[in-house]
């Protein structure tokens, strides 16, 4: 029987494909974007600004460095992402 590979090397894998689809998904929207999302300032605020639905993910200060918090708040936005592009490419498949 082949072993698997260890769970965190899995969901790393997901999450690179998450992160490299979203990304894509925004460059072919003609966004010159280096990733899905970017530290952007929003009305004086340093923010975590997300590429695919324009909107702040959360207010941080990202430049002086990156809180659990904030990163789980990331982390929970690609997924809903992620689970809204699986959803339309599941769509007819039953």
């Amino acid at each position: 029987m082949a072993e698997r590979e260890p769970l965190a090397r899995r969901l790393s894998t997901n999450l690179a494909t998450a992160d490299r689809v979203l990304t894509n998904l925004v460059r072919e929207r003609g966004k010159l974007v280096a990733w899905w999302w970017g530290v952007r300032k929003v009305q004086g605020t340093t923010c975590a600004w997300c590429y695919v639905c324009d909107e702040v993910i959360v207010n941080a200060a990202l430049n002086v460095g990156m809180t659990a918090a904030a990163w789980d708040k990331i982390e929970a936005h690609r997924a809903q992402h992620w689970h809204e592009i699986k959803a339309i490419r599941n769509r007819g498949k039953d």
